[in-house]
C-alpha cells in the first residue's frame, strides 16, 4: 500500500472516531437533557412561585416538575400538588409534595409522596412512596412536626416516615403515649401488625408489587439505617415468615432499630422467647414494642410479664384500640 493511500485511510479512521465521539457525546447530553436542562429550568418556576406565593402556579410547575423526572406519572387533573420545605437536622433544605384529593371531613387522600432536594431533583430515587387506598393525611399535619404520619381509620394508629436526603424513611405504625406523658419522640412506640386492625388493613390495601424475602434480606444486610428500616418494612409485608429476618437487629446500638424490628418480630406469635429480654430493656420505647408485640404471643408467661410492663409504665391509654387476647 502507498504511503499516500495509508495517510488516506488514516484520516478515514480518525475522521470516524470523531464522528463516533460526537455521536456518543451527543446521546450522553441528550440523555440527560432533563437532568441538565429541563429540571433547573421547571425548578426555577416552581420557585418563582413560591416566592410569590402563587399557589395557582406553584400547582401545574410542581406536576411538570415531577413529570420531567419520574417516568410515567401522570397526575389527573382533579387533584391538587401540597409542597412543604424544611431543613433536616443533618442540614441542607429539602421540600415534601405529596399529591392530594379533597374528600369529605375535611382531611386529604395522599397518592404519592416525593422528596426533592434544594436543587428541585427527586431524592433518594425516582420512585416514590406510594400510599394504600384511602390513606388519609390532615393538611396541617403534612411533616409539621418533622414527621410524614399517613392515617387508615384509627387517629392512634399512624405510619410515619422520617423525611432525609437519601428519601422517605419508613418508621412503621407508631403509637403515641398516654396525654400525660407527650414528651416529642420519646413516646413514640412501634406496634406490631398482629395486635392492630387497622395496621393489618394497611398491608392488605398495600398495592405494591408483592415482597421479597431477598429484597427483605439484602437491605437488612446493609448498615445504612434508611436500608434497614426499608427492610423492617419489607420484611413485615412478608407477615408472620418475614419475623425471623428481624431478629439480628433486636441487638442493635440504635434504640429506634431495635423497637422496630421488636414490632416486626410480634408478627410471629412464635417468637416470644427473642422479645421477652427486651422486656429489661434500657430504652422506654424498646420494653414497649416488646411488651406490645408480646401481647400476642403464644407464649402466655411472657403475655402476662408484657401486660404488667404495659400497667406498670402507665401506658394504659396507649393500647386502646388494639386487638389483644387477654384469656
Amino acid at each position: 500500500m502507498s504511503a499516500s493511500r495509508r495517510g488516506s485511510t488514516q484520516k478515514a479512521v480518525a475522521f470516524l472516531a470523531c464522528a463516533a465521539a460526537v455521536a456518543v457525546a451527543g446521546a450522553l447530553v441528550y440523555s440527560m437533557r432533563v437532568e441538565l436542562f429541563v429540571v433547573p429550568a421547571r425548578w426555577r418556576e416552581v420557585k418563582r412561585a413560591m416566592e410569590a406565593e402563587d399557589g395557582e402556579a406553584l400547582q401545574p410547575a410542581l406536576r411538570d416538575l415531577l413529570r420531567a423526572q419520574v417516568p410515567g406519572l401522570s397526575p389527573d387533573g382533579e387533584g391538587d400538588v401540597m409542597l412543604r420545605g424544611f431543613k433536616p437536622s443533618g442540614g441542607g433544605e429539602l421540600y415534601l409534595v405529596g399529591y392530594w384529593r379533597e374528600e369529605a371531613r375535611e382531611l386529604f387522600l395522599f397518592l404519592f409522596l416525593f422528596l426533592l432536594d434544594a436543587r428541585g431533583r427527586v431524592a433518594g430515587g425516582r420512585a416514590p412512596v406510594e400510599m394504600p387506598e384511602r390513606v388519609w393525611i390532615d393538611q396541617e399535619d403534612f411533616a409539621s412536626d418533622g414527621w410524614v404520619k399517613a392515617v387508615l381509620h384509627e387517629p392512634t394508629h399512624r405510619f410515619f416516615y422520617r423525611p432525609s436526603p437519601d428519601g422517605l424513611v419508613p418508621h412503621g405504625f407508631l403509637l403515641r403515649g398516654p396525654a400525660e406523658d407527650q414528651s416529642p419522640e420519646s413516646t413514640l412506640v412501634p406496634l406490631s401488625t398482629a395486635v392492630s386492625i387497622p395496621a393489618r388493613i394497611w398491608l392488605l390495601r398495600d398495592r405494591r408489587p408483592p415482597p421479597s424475602p431477598e429484597r427483605a434480606r439484602k437491605l437488612l444486610s446493609g448498615r445504612r439505617a434508611i436500608d434497614l428500616y426499608r427492610g423492617l418494612e419489607e420484611a413485615e409485608r412478608l407477615g408472620p415468615a418475614g419475623a425471623a429476618l428481624a431478629l439480628p437487629l433486636l441487638e442493635h446500638p440504635d434504640p429506634d432499630l431495635r423497637a422496630r424490628a421488636a414490632a416486626v418480630c410480634g408478627n410471629d406469635p412464635e417468637r416470644g422467647a427473642a422479645l421477652r429480654p427486651l422486656l429489661e430493656d434500657p430504652a422506654k420505647q424498646v420494653r414497649l414494642a416488646a411488651a406490645l408485640a408480646l401481647l400476642a404471643s403464644r407464649d402466655l408467661e411472657a403475655g402476662r410479664a408484657a401486660l404488667t410492663l404495659v400497667l406498670r409504665e402507665r401506658c394504659g391509654l396507649l393500647i386502646e384500640g388494639l386487638e389483644v387476647d387477654v384469656a
